[in-house]
């Protein structure tokens, strides 16, 4: 288990840091050392890839751009917008159906275990979980020890995370963290505590963890007498306790949002609701310091066979991405633009609070990412990548084009550009280092 340091924040609190003066730790925070203010990360997931002639712009590489249909709703944001053409995933290891294996291939950029667990039909070679960290979660390792949460994984309508094609994050190998696709859910997560007597809250906190330092002593007292497997899994037991022991340590300021009504997590018809009611979530922990790293899975990359009410389109996504007619096409166009809607929302909603001299916004970036490249013959050539993020932590509007190089390089920029000291990233690297163009 890797050494953790002390907050300041705890260090404070140790101190006898009083009630009236918690509000204002984070702001000591930050002013300490004169401290720049805080960065944060989204990885942000939508199945079954683009139709890329409403996707690419026309102009070349480097030029002023326009948007086309599917990217058009992020014209406000132009100037803070990368849109990434040509990239394409390098897998190796064991096969398997794209829809399956391509969220964590993409996140993740390493290849899939072996094992029987999963076995796709037309692949016909089984496999297990993924074999590295997704690039949310080691940013999270790096910037996320000090927010009460490391990271947020939150979903809509995207399955319950026990299969590949409905996970895109990996604390490690073997270990998907499935994203929360009930907003009432993380809603009490990150709101628990409210409307509860300050003083029971406090003892609720002590109670738990009184709890903790009884299992992880336990626990640690294992980890010399097991095999190196069950060593493994005891890690990922400890690293997940230390997580709570970390929200239960951790203060933060928050005000609830209003999220509205109460809809079924499947209910098709609510399908607007619900990603709204996830995006005011996430937004709100960006912005009160709950959490710095967040991923938000949308739908499912194993057949997000899911009709779209809200848009008036009734077949199936991935029934609709199988098919080449122009019709279809447009279909598929319309929910790829409801996508980019829901992004422009989310990058809106986060210039709208202030930091510092500008917004949560400027020290933000965001990648929205896809399993495959095209639906109906699942390539993982050309894969449509989009990154967007404030100007004091990457460079925008601009269109850039690679001809088949590794998606790595776009994790390893990504990484770069939230602090993390590398120059490869994932199982699937080549060593041609990190894209550039977006860096500062």
């Amino acid at each position: 288990m890797p050494r953790r340091t002390l907050p300041r924040r705890r260090f404070l609190q140790s101190l006898g840091v009083s009630t009236a003066l918690a509000p204002f730790i984070p702001l000591l925070e930050s002013e300490a050392g004169g401290k720049e203010n805080p960065t944060r990360f989204l990885l942000l997931y939508t199945p079954h890839g683009t139709v890329h002639d409403h996707w690419e712009p026309d102009e070349a590489p480097g030029s002023p751009f326009a948007l086309k249909k599917i990217l058009q709703p992020l014209a406000p944001h132009q100037d803070y917008l990368n849109i990434i053409g040509g990239l394409a995933m390098r897998p190796h290891g064991p096969p398997g159906g794209n829809h399956t294996v391509g969220p964590a291939y993409v996140s993740t950029g390493s290849p899939m275990l072996e094992g029987t667990q999963f076995e796709h039909q037309a692949v016909g070679t089984p496999h297990g979980w993924n074999s590295g960290p997704s690039i949310d979660q080691a940013i999270a390792d790096h910037i996320g020890n000090e927010t009460a949460f490391k990271s947020l994984r939150l979903g809509v309508q995207g399955g319950g995370g026990l299969h590949p094609g409905g996970v895109i994050s990996y604390r490690g190998p073997n270990e998907p963290l499935p994203p929360q696709n009930n907003p009432q859910t993380v809603f009490s997560t990150l709101f628990g505590e409210a409307g509860i007597d300050p003083s029971d809250a406090l003892k609720l906190r002590a109670d738990r963890l009184s709890i903790i330092d009884i299992i992880k002593p336990e626990l640690e007292s294992l980890q010399p007498k097991v095999s190196a497997a069950d060593k493994f899994k005891i890690d990922a037991h400890l690293e997940g306790i230390w997580e709570i022991e970390q929200r239960l340590t951790t203060t933060f300021e928050c005000s609830e949002p209003d999220l509205g009504g109460v809809h079924g997590i499947y209910d098709y018809d609510a399908t607007a609701e619900l990603t709204a009611q996830q995006i005011r979530l996430l937004t709100t922990a960006f912005g009160c310091g709950a959490t710095r790293v967040a991923s938000l899975m949308m739908r499912r990359g194993e057949n997000d066979n899911a009709p779209y009410p809200n848009l008036g389109i009734l077949d199936s996504h991935h029934s609709t991405s199988h098919l080449q007619d122009e019709a279809s096409q447009d279909t598929l166009s319309d929910i790829y633009q409801w996508y980019a809607s829901q992004l422009a929302e989310i990058v809106q909603q986060l210039r709208d609070i202030p930091e510092g001299d500008g917004s949560v916004f400027d020290n933000t970036v965001i990648a929205w990412v896809s399993e495959v490249s095209v639906g109906w013959n699942h390539s993982i050539e050309n894969m449509p990548f989009v990154v967007m993020g404030g100007s004091n932590v990457i460079r925008g509007n601009q269109y850039l084009r690679y001809e088949g190089e590794n998606h790595c390089r776009l994790l390893t920029a990504l990484g770069q550009a939230m602090g993390l000291p590398i120059d490869a990233y994932g199982g699937f690297d080549d060593g041609s280092g990190p894209i550039t163009a977006f860096l500062l």
